[in-house]
């Protein structure tokens, strides 16, 4: 199967990639091993920094998937959190144990006080100046329960509100995912960087075969195109270089637009 042409819808949100050559789906590529994996402590100073960009780049590219998560599955009653040890609490895996248990009592607590409102959550850790671990939360189609309370389900410290003032819908994903990408260096593999609860409702993502870009054109173009440029993703097939020139656009679904401006991206894509 081949596709030239991927989008992901995320509700308020509509991303598409335009490919100048068919993608083929389907196939597996087998890497020859290297060994037995080490721990990051086991690799020297080198491959350290090396695993350290790679994981950069991986969280990166993570803060887009939290981002589409937050979009699709936020709401009016959608609540953005803080929680802070009062102790200078520097151990990762210690604060992610306390911060299991607490999931648990604010699900016991929806379940027994709030006729059983599902838990919908995405969470990550962030170290404070001091070295402590906090935690950013976003609890989605959440009812309302007072400052002190939830910090009584927390039990380590305080809990702060953090206000989302002035924002366009379509922002907020990428406003609060800025907060997943903090720490790189400390994200190892062996450390949870983030979590999320299993019931959140996942982005539309769809790969089709489009013979007509006219069309698509059309329909990109009744939107507000928020975003968009144009980059090469080049690849080997039986050892030959292929040129693969990729046209991206980022929509917002909640506004339309007046007119289109005609961008180099859309000139070239017309052409393809």
């Amino acid at each position: 199967m081949y596709y030239n042409v991927k989008t992901i819808d995320s509700k308020s949100t509509l991303e598409v990639w335009v490919h100048s050559r068919p993608i083929f789906t389907g196939f597996t590529v087998e890497c020859a091993s290297s060994g037995s994996r080490r721990t990051f402590e086991e690799l020297d100073e080198d491959e350290q920094a090396e695993a350290i960009k790679k994981k950069k780049k991986y969280y990166r590219n993570k803060r887009w998937e939290i981002s589409r998560l937050i979009n699709m599955n936020y709401d009016n009653a959608t609540k953005f959190f803080t929680m802070t040890f009062a102790e200078n609490q520097k151990d990762v895996e210690i604060a992610n144990k306390h911060f299991d248990k607490f999931i648990k009592r604010l699900k016991y607590q929806l379940e027994k006080k709030y006729d059983g409102t599902p838990l919908k959550y995405i969470a990550t850790w962030e170290r404070q100046k001091r070295g402590a671990i906090h935690y950013h939360l976003v609890l989605f189609g959440f009812p309302y329960i007072k400052r002190d309370g939830l910090a009584e389900i927390w039990s380590h410290g305080f809990v702060r509100i953090n206000k989302i003032k002035h924002i366009e819908v379509h922002k907020i994903g990428m406003y609060v995912s800025k907060y997943f990408a903090k720490d790189l260096d400390l994200k190892e593999s062996k450390k949870k960087a983030f979590f999320k609860s299993q019931n959140l409702a996942q982005p539309i993502v769809e790969k089709l075969d489009i013979d007509d870009l006219d069309i698509l054109k059309d329909t990109i173009a009744g939107n507000a195109v928020i975003f968009s440029k144009e980059y090469g993703n080049n690849f080997f097939i039986d050892y030959n270089e292929i040129e693969d020139k990729v046209f991206y656009y980022q929509i917002d679904k909640t506004k339309k637009a007046e007119h289109f401006p005609e961008t180099k991206q859309f000139q070239a894509m017309s052409n393809l």
